[in-house]
């Protein structure tokens, strides 16, 4: 018997998680080292007008951080094409 809230206002419509996946391959593609995989989860307000219903969102914020830097590993028999490469921002 509480508020009825309208669509868009739920948790999983306020609220995304977003994976990265950084994957170490070979020239062909072929896999060299285990994945590197991180989370960044992102938020955002909604607003719901109690007369019309109409629900008016907030902008997307990094609830979390940011993805953190990653070191490239050092995979003997392998070299970076770019020194560049050496830490993934």
């Amino acid at each position: 018997n509480g508020p009825k809230w309208p669509n868009g206002t739920d948790k999983d419509s306020l609220s995304k998680t977003v994976n990265q996946t950084i994957n170490y391959v070979d020239g062909n593609g072929k896999s060299v080292h285990d994945a590197s995989h991180d989370q960044v989860t992102f938020g955002r307000t909604a607003t719901v007008d109690e007369v019309t219903g109409q629900v008016t969102y907030g902008d997307w914020n990094n609830a979390s951080g940011t993805f953190s830097p990653k070191v490239s590993p050092v995979v003997p028999g392998y070299v970076l094409r770019d020194d560049s490469q050496k830490t993934i921002p």
